[in-house]
């Protein structure tokens, strides 16, 4: 029924929507979600329904069981009695004694006067006693019609009737046996559980029908989808198109305002009585009903007081105040917080709704006002936390919006005082709601210290509203600080006095209830505590702020370790963060004082740094303890942040030199420090220190001397300054190794730091030799560091020779830079310059490094050595491939320039794969699997709009690039012991396809962008067609067996194809969507022009390839449906196509989609190409494709519904819903669903 429900809403929502000139899609949406809401609550009331009818009749059987209980029971009963009576008196007793007898001692005179009528509907014997039945039913019928006694079950009877002769003793004794078998032989309690069993089964048989309303919604169902659905589809669609005629005729008719107003209010009256009335019946939908009421009563007042002003602004407002107590009082007497709830909604959307802009906020917040005075007395009676929650973010998110968009400076006197009643009355709340909750909790703690009475308060957290608690503040403050901007020193004033007035909360709540309050009192005492910490930076400057806050934080660290108070520890550390914001804020890159290399407050420095200390110290001690606090692993940012803050003191102070110099001493004795107490963050920052000053001191030395004989122009000050440094850092790395023991675990990071020292001892003859020599020595330096490392197998030289290596090169660049330029130097003689030679050294040497790693290298480096390899032949290649293409950039003629490095790149790629055949080195093999990628990037590199790869002696280049891979791929790629793995030959074969498709392909496009002008779609033509031919060979039957198709039948057909096919399927989309098919200088047909003709080439060719490549199932599945909305597309755009072309709409989103032409002839393409689908499916007998024509129908109607009927008026839409209809009808007769193919077996079997 929700399905049903939600299908009626969106049809509804539709055209209300349209009857009230409302976005269609709006009207939609709304009208599914109140009809699928409308369609769970009846489908909820309808469950209830049946549930309260079956509790129903199962306490009506419960009745009809007792009363039969009840009867079976005093049966039961006399039958007993009438028994005990013959037992006692069946010894020589006569007839008249034994009945005298019977009557005193079981039924008084009364007492039977009053059963009898309870034993008329008696039921009868049972039949397991043929032969007593007969005697107790002549017993029971006289002793009925004489009224002397009740009746009684046969058994009695029969006993009864053996008292009345005398016989002797032992044919009373066998009549006597004879009754007792007959009782035994009729088991009451077995009758009485086959009729409950029976009223059960009669109860359970009888089925609970559907409701009205749910089979009314069956019937609709079964007649919408049962059957002809397009015929029955088509009549809801004329149906349709008759409502929208009565609406066209209905628009003319207005009514006045007053009677809508009263009609809203009736409603609204009307929903209040049904809710009341529905409150026992139905509490959830009765509820509902009336907060929908008491939201729409709030709404209408408002309305008629700002929107249409029918009624008076102060009546209106006696009547909101009466509409919120009304809810409340509701609310409260019902125990209903979704009624107040909606009706605290209503009243803050009431304002939302009908606001014009230009009202009054004083009346907007005495509103407010109100309504939150009911939101309070509510909560002095439940703990509503909702209720709560909707009245705070009400209140204040509007109040934000209205700020936000009116407050002037000129309304602080009329806003302030409701900021504050507003901030009161929710602190109020609040604290009643915690009140409330707090009252539930029992035994408290009252002999236990501060940590366990707040650990027992924690446990009880629900009890308060953390949202309101620290919302309202927040909120109110920032609230505050916007309105009081313009007044000086008014945020601190305010902040003040929110703090002041927390705590002074915080102190009356622990005087009330210390135990029950201490939550609250922690809270209320961190806020004030914050506030009050927040005036000091609205109130002073930033240094004074950083320096208060630093030391106010390290004394509430103290203090809270030492009362374990974890809140107040957090607050330190968050004001000492912010102590740290500020402190940052007012360092500046100098001061009036030239030697100072930082501007910025000493005094906050030094204090930070103490306070951190403090910390560190602290949290020191406390990670000494069995059970440390969390915060104590902190001590290690403590260390580091204080030790950071205190080597700021020397920029504050001093120039760069200087500063290099005091942070070079200062790290070797925090390293000392750090060792001695064996603390590792304090080791690794003073490490760290030494480093900067490297770095500060090389980037304040920059200037070259004028003559050029050294780099720097510090001369011997600045090699005595950096060998100071450098030394400094070899004394702490001396240290550590020293004492390795106290902090195990330091090897690697030491032997980087002694390797930076090395570099600033290299460094310093950049003092006094220029770049030119330097480079030399470096180069020199590194290769025999290497050498050496690698023969007395030391890691951190080996490491440090090879940093040589590059800083040689970097020294290079910075050497020669200038002179590379883009066009060639006439005092440069080719190929023997230093531009030239000094990369190809470097290269060369990077190659023979390598070798050596790779067949020399020791046990040591057996691990790391391939990989050093590796990275030396990449180090080669690069130099080698710069001092090359550096050299054709300058001496080569640009038009040749490419053939040039393709065939550089062609050369060396044979020469690598000689030597990786030489040498069976497989590292160097691999990196022949660079070929195919770099001659990717030749290509992207000199690709252009009107790029020809061919031009020139270009083709030279990229046969090269074909013969130097096929030669790669047949030395390399074959044989059992082949260098390659398997994904590489793969992937190589694969790249080099890619490749050569590619540059044919852009080939072709180049030639056939010459037979028409650029925005012709020739150049598509000629994109498809080198794709398209290889998707045909490899569509082939018979294989070629040649190399290097033979062998890799898998790779070429599938692998390569794939991505070719896929790519081509998007090209079809790309080309469809941004080429208009022009066929300049020819005229333009359809179908007939260069890109239809493309686009059908390479759907054929695609065609032909998915039904011989051997794909999975699923992927077959999946590209076949594609491959169809592919062709959708391309059938689709061809309209467009023809629209533009035709009908001279430019061909562009936005245009052709608002073309009237174009949706028309796309309704009319589309149409045809569903009934040629439905049609042809009918005719086949193929389901899916009737199905596929069913979908794109729908799609039509869709597009009737959502574009042409949003976009038109009047009449038109009108006729477009009754023509849709007729159409329905139509298809529905002519081609109905075909059966399905085991249904239509079977009937052509039988």
């Amino acid at each position: 029924m929700s399905f049903m429900m939600l299908v009626v809403g969106l049809i509804a929502g539709l055209v209300v929507a349209q009857w009230q000139d409302v976005s269609g899609w709006v009207g939609a949406l709304l009208g599914a979600a109140l009809g699928f809401l409308a369609g769970r609550v009846l489908e909820l009331q309808q469950r209830y329904e049946a549930l309260a009818a079956r509790i129903d009749e199962r306490e009506t059987a419960l009745d009809a069981f007792r009363e039969h209980f009840d009867r079976v029971t005093l049966a039961i009963h006399q039958r007993f009695v009438a028994l005990e009576a013959v037992r006692e008196g069946a010894p020589g007793a006569h007839a008249d004694a034994g009945t005298h007898a019977t009557t005193d001692q079981t039924v008084p005179p009364d007492a039977a006067a009053s059963e009898q009528p309870a034993q008329a509907p008696v039921a009868a014997p049972p039949a397991e006693v043929p032969g007593a039945e007969t005697a107790a039913a002549a017993s029971v019928s006289a002793e009925s019609a004489e009224g002397a006694a009740p009746a009684m079950p046969p058994a009695v009877a029969q006993m009864a009737t053996a008292q009345s002769a005398p016989t002797d003793d032992a044919a009373v004794q066998a009549r006597v046996d004879a009754a007792l078998a007959a009782v035994r032989r009729a088991p009451v309690e077995r009758e009485a559980e086959q009729a409950v069993a029976a009223t059960e089964e009669a109860l359970e048989a009888t089925p609970s029908g559907p409701g009205l309303v749910e089979r009314a919604f069956d019937a609709a169902r079964a007649w919408l989808f049962g059957g002809n659905t397009l015929v029955r589809m088509g009549i809801v669609l004329l149906f349709l198109g008759l409502a929208f005629l009565l609406r066209y005729a209905a628009e003319r008719t207005t009514l006045p305002i007053e009677f809508r107003y009263a009609g809203v209010a009736a409603t609204a009256l009307g929903l209040l009585v049904v809710g009341w009335r529905l409150r026992e019946r139905n509490g959830p939908y009765g509820l509902l009903l009336q907060g929908a009421a008491v939201a729409v009563m709030y709404l209408t007042t408002f309305a008629a007081m700002r929107l249409h002003p029918l009624i008076p602004l102060q009546f209106g407002f006696v009547l909101m105040v009466a509409v919120a107590a009304l809810a409340g009082l509701l609310a409260v007497k019902q125990n209903a917080p979704s009624l107040a709830i909606a009706g605290t909604l209503g009243g803050f959307a009431a304002p939302i709704l009908a606001s014009t802009g230009g009202g009054s906020h004083v009346a907007l917040f005495s509103y407010f006002l109100l309504l939150n005075a009911g939101v309070l007395g509510i909560a002095w009676f439940k703990a509503w936390r909702v209720l709560n929650l909707v009245g705070f973010a009400g209140t204040f998110l509007i109040g934000t919006a209205w700020g936000l968009r009116s407050y002037q400076p000129e309304l602080f006197a009329s806003t302030e005082p409701f900021l504050v009643a507003f901030f009161l009355m929710y602190v109020t709340i609040a604290l009643l709601f915690a009140r409330r909750r707090m009252a539930e909790w029992t035994s408290p703690i009252r002999d236990a210290d501060h940590g366990e009475l707040l650990r027992g308060a924690l446990a009880h957290a629900n009890a308060i509203d953390g949202t309101l608690l620290f919302g309202v503040p927040l909120l109110g403050f920032g609230l505050q600080v916007a309105i009081i901007r313009h007044i000086e020193y008014g945020m601190a004033f305010s902040a003040f006095a929110l703090g002041a007035f927390y705590l002074i909360l915080a102190r009356a709540l622990l005087g009330r209830d210390r135990i029950r309050n201490l939550l609250l009192v922690e809270v209320f005492l961190a806020l004030g505590v914050i506030f009050a910490s927040l005036a000091i930076p609205l109130a002073l400057d930033d240094q004074w702020t950083a320096a208060a806050w630093a030391v106010e934080g390290a004394g509430i660290y103290w203090l809270g370790h030492r009362q374990q108070r974890t809140l107040a520890r957090a607050f330190a550390l968050l004001l000492q963060a912010g102590a740290t914001v500020f402190f940052l804020r007012t360092l500046g890159s100098g001061t009036a004082d030239p030697g100072s290399l930082l501007a910025g407050s000493w005094l906050g420095t030094l204090m930070l740094a103490g306070a951190l200390l403090s910390n560190w110290r602290v949290a020191r001690i406390e990670a000494a303890n069995d059970n440390p606090p969390a915060d104590a692993a902190l001590k290690p940012l403590f260390a580091v942040l204080g030790l950071v803050f205190a080597y700021l003191l020397a920029p504050m102070l001093a120039g760069s030199t200087t500063t290099a110099v005091a942070w070079a001493i200062a790290g070797v004795a925090t390293v000392w420090a750090a060792l001695r107490f064996a603390d590792r963050a304090a080791l690794l920052t003073g490490m760290l220190v030494q480093v900067a000053a490297g770095i500060v001191f090389f980037a304040n030395n920059h200037g070259a001397a004028a003559d050029g004989a050294q780099v720097f122009a510090a001369g011997l000050s600045g090699l005595v300054v950096c060998g100071l440094i450098g030394l400094t850092v070899l004394a702490s790395t001396i240290l550590t190794t020293r004492n390795a023991d106290a902090l195990p675990g330091l090897s690697a990071g030491v032997g980087l730091f002694l390797v930076f020292g090395l570099a600033l001892i290299n460094l310093a003859v950049l003092f006094v030799l220029p770049w030119r020599v330097a480079s030399g020595v470096w180069a020199l330096s590194g290769v025999l560091i290497l050498w050496l490392a690698i023969s007395l197998r030391q890691a951190v030289a080996m490491w440090f020779g090879i940093a040589l290596q590059v800083a040689a090169a970097a020294a290079f660049l910075m050497q020669v830079w200038p002179n590379v330029a883009l066009h060639a130097d006439p005092d440069l003689s080719p190929l023997r310059h230093a531009g030239f030679l000094v990369p190809l050294v470097i290269a060369l040497a990077a190659w023979v490094a390598a070798w050596r790693l790779q067949q020399r290298g020791d046990a040591q480096f057996a691990d790391i050595a391939p990989k050093l390899s590796l990275l030396g032949l990449l180090w080669g290649a690069l130099w080698w491939g710069y001092a090359w293409l550096a050299e054709i950039e300058r001496f080569v003629v640009p038009v040749q320039q490419h053939a040039a490095a393709l065939g550089l790149i062609a050369a060396t790629a044979m020469l690598w794969t000689l030597a990786a055949r030489r040498w069976a080195w497989a590292t160097l093999a691999n990196l022949c699997l660079a070929l195919t990628p770099l001659g990717w990037f030749a290509l992207a590199a000199d690709y252009h709009a009107g790029y020809a790869p061919f031009a020139g002696l270009a083709g030279a280049g990229w046969a090269a690039m074909l013969v130097a891979h096929l030669l790669a791929l047949r030395l390399l790629a074959e044989g059992d012991e082949a260098p390659w793995p398997a994904i590489g030959i793969k992937l190589a074969h694969a790249l080099g396809a890619w490749l050569l498709l590619t540059v044919l392909a852009l080939e072709a496009r180049a030639l056939f962008a010459e037979l028409g002008d650029e925005r012709s779609a020739w150049r598509w033509l000629g994109w498809a067609l080198v794709p398209a031919a290889y998707l045909i060979f490899t569509a082939r039957e018979q294989w070629p067996q040649r190399w290097p198709f033979g062998a890799r039948e898998s790779t070429y057909r599938t692998l390569v194809a794939t991505p070719v096919g896929l790519l081509m399927v998007l090209w079809v989309m790309a080309a469809n969507l941004h080429s208009t098919g022009s066929a300049a200088p020819l005229p333009y047909i359809p179908i007939a022009n260069p890109l239809e003709i493309a686009c059908g080439i390479v759907l054929l060719a695609v065609w032909r390839w998915l039904t011989r490549v051997d794909l999975a199932d699923d992927a077959q599945q999946l590209l076949r449906p594609s491959f169809g909305a592919v062709a959708f597309l391309v059938y689709t755009c061809g309209v467009a196509r023809v629209v533009h072309h035709w009908a001279g709409v430019p061909f562009e989103s936005h245009a052709l989609f608002a073309s009237m032409t174009l949706q028309a002839s796309l309704s009319i393409a589309w149409s045809i190409a569903a009934l040629a689908l439905m049609v042809s499916g009918h005719r086949a007998q193929d389901r899916m494709r009737w199905l596929i024509g069913a979908v794109l129908i729908g799609v039509v109607v869709a597009k009737l519904f959502l574009i042409e009927l949003s976009n038109t008026g009047g009449l038109a839409r009108i006729v477009s819903f009754i023509a849709v209809g007729v159409l329905l009808l139509v298809v529905g007769y002519f081609a109905p669903l075909p059966p399905r193919t085991n249904e239509s077996n079977e009937e052509a079997t039988s």
